[in-house]
């Protein structure tokens, strides 16, 4: 990243979008089964050792596209 600038989810490498894929997938499914936000992104970030900021990032996206 070139200082003064911010990385985006465009500049992802494979691996960042396949586990983007699976942490939608997940949160998909507890947000259907009506998990609470805070909840729902502490288990994901348990079980898939991903940062809850990240998790918490793409709760929030998966949000603006179903609203």
């Amino acid at each position: 990243v070139v200082d003064g600038t911010r990385a985006d989810s465009s500049t992802q490498t494979g691996d960042e979008a396949a586990g983007d894929t699976e942490l939608r997938e997940r949160l998909t499914a507890l947000r259907k089964s009506g998990v609470k936000a805070k909840d729902a992104v502490a288990q994901v970030a348990d079980d898939t050792g991903t940062a809850k900021n990240r998790v918490y990032q793409v709760w929030v996206e998966l949000g603006r596209q179903s609203g």
